[in-house]
C-alpha cells in the first residue's frame, strides 16, 4: 500500500480544480454531528462514499481514540453487530467495517497530519464474489476485502445514519475534524476518480464535482408496462430495488412463457444492460432479448452467455455485445418451462425502480452535502 500524503484544497482555478470555499467543523468539544433517518431502504448491497476530512488537534477536550466519519447503526438494540461505516482508528489507520461480519483496515498509511486534507473514499458491491469492498485515501488503495456475497449491509437501510459520531450520548466516538464535499451514491460502486483527480500542475490529489449521465429512473411505475404470456404474480417485484424478490407466473402453463417489458418511452443506455432472472436447471435456452435503436434486436440465451443450467437466478449480461449509447424500446425474458422468475432490469449499473425519480443518479438514499457555504 502507498503512503498517504495530506492534500491542500485551494482555489487554483488555473488547474481546473473544483473550488471549495469552506467546511463544517465536527468535534467532541461541541458534541456536534449530523444524522438522518431514511424514510425507506435503498440499495444495501451496492454503494459508494466520498468525503474530504481535515483532522483537528488530537488533544481537544473529550477527544476519543476512534473517530467515526460516517456510519449506519440500528438504535434498538444499539449493538456493535448492527453497524456499518468508516472510521479513523486510534493509530491513524482507517477502517471500513460491518461489525461481527467484516472488516477492512488500511495498511502502512496513517491519517495523522492536522494541516492537510484527506480524501476518504470507499465502495461496496456485495453482488460481486470477491474484493467487493475497497477503501482509498487520496486515490491510494489502502485496503480491500471480500464481504459475503449478496450481503445486505446496514448502509442505506432505514437505520440512523450519522456523520461524525456513532450515537447520541456517551457511546459516541466523535469525529474531531473539518469535513466538506460528502457524497453517498446509492446503487453504484464507483471509483475515487469520479470525485477527484491528480492536478498536473501541482501533482496533488484535488476534488472535482461528481458528474453523471442522465439515469433511467424518472418517476415511472415500470411494472405497469410488464406483461407475459401467462398472468403475472408480483410484477412490482421486478422493479423493487432488490434482486432477492421476483415476478413469476400466477397461473397457466404456457411453455415458453415470455415476459415483455415495453416502457412508455425509450430508455437510453450508455454503458451496460443486464437482467437478473432464472436460468433453468434442465436446459440453457432461457433468453434475454432487447429491441433498440428503432428496431434492431439482440437475443442471448443462458448458453450464449456462459451461464449454463444453474437452476438459479443469474445475471444475463448483454453489455459486451452492444455499442453504446443505445435507445431501448423493449425487453423480453423467455422462460422455456416452469413459468420463470424475473427479478430486475439494470441499465448503466442502476436497477429500474418503480416510482423512483432519480435522473441525476444518486439513488434512493444518496446525497451530496457541499458543507462549504454554497
Amino acid at each position: 500500500m502507498g503512503v498517504i500524503i495530506p492534500q491542500v484544497i485551494t482555489s487554483d482555478r488555473a488547474s481546473g480544480a473544483q473550488v471549495i470555499d469552506g467546511s463544517v467543523g465536527i468535534s467532541s468539544f461541541s458534541n456536534s454531528h449530523l444524522k438522518r433517518d431514511p424514510g425507506s431502504a435503498g440499495n444495501r448491497k451496492t454503494f459508494s462514499f466520498s468525503g474530504w476530512v481535515k483532522k483537528y488537534n488530537p488533544t481537544l477536550p473529550g477527544a476519543q481514540d476512534d473517530q467515526v466519519i460516517i456510519e449506519a447503526r440500528t438504535s434498538s438494540p444499539a449493538a456493535d453487530g448492527d453497524i456499518f461505516g468508516v472510521r479513523i482508528e486510534d493509530d491513524g489507520r482507517i477502517s471500513v467495517y460491518d461489525y461481527g461480519n467484516f472488516y477492512v483496515r488500511s495498511g502502512a498509511g496513517r491519517m495523522r497530519d492536522t494541516t492537510g486534507w484527506y480524501h476518504v473514499f470507499f465502495s461496496v458491491d456485495t453482488t460481486v464474489a470477491s474484493n467487493n469492498v475497497k477503501l482509498y485515501v487520496n486515490n491510494i488503495l489502502v485496503g480491500q476485502g471480500t464481504h459475503a456475497q449478496n450481503t445486505d449491509t446496514r448502509f442505506n437501510s432505514t437505520d440512523t445514519h450519522r456523520i461524525g459520531a456513532r450515537a447520541d450520548g456517551t457511546d459516541d466516538l466523535w469525529l474531531n475534524a473539518a469535513v466538506t464535499n460528502f457524497y453517498v451514491i446509492d446503487g453504484q460502486a464507483l471509483e475515487p476518480t469520479d470525485f477527484g483527480y491528480t492536478d498536473p500542475l501541482t501533482n496533488t490529489w484535488r476534488p472535482k464535482k461528481f458528474q453523471t449521465t442522465t439515469r433511467p429512473n424518472n418517476g415511472t411505475t415500470w411494472s405497469s408496462s410488464l406483461s407475459a404470456t401467462d398472468p403475472i404474480a408480483n410484477a412490482s417485484n421486478a422493479f423493487d430495488n432488490s434482486i432477492s424478490t421476483y415476478a413469476d407466473r400466477a397461473s397457466g402453463s404456457s411453455d415458453p412463457n415470455d415476459y415483455t417489458f415495453t416502457p412508455p418511452s425509450t430508455i437510453k443506455a450508455y454503458s451496460s444492460v443486464r437482467m437478473y432472472a432464472y436460468a433453468a436447471s434442465g436446459h440453457s435456452n432461457n433468453h434475454f432479448k432487447i429491441t433498440y435503436n428503432g428496431g434492431t434486436t439482440l437475443t442471448k440465451t443462458a448458453s450464449d452467455l456462459g451461464l449454463g443450467t444453474p437452476g438459479a437466478l443469474a445475471w444475463f449480461d448483454l453489455t459486451s455485445y452492444l455499442t453504446f449509447p443505445i435507445d431501448i424500446s423493449s425487453f423480453e425474458y423467455r422462460s422455456i418451462s416452469g413459468g420463470g422468475q424475473l427479478a430486475a432490469f439494470e441499465i448503466d449499473g442502476v436497477l429500474l425502480v418503480d416510482g423512483l425519480n432519480d435522473t441525476k443518479g444518486f439513488g434512493t438514499n444518496g446525497f451530496y452535502l457541499p458543507m462549504d457555504g454554497n
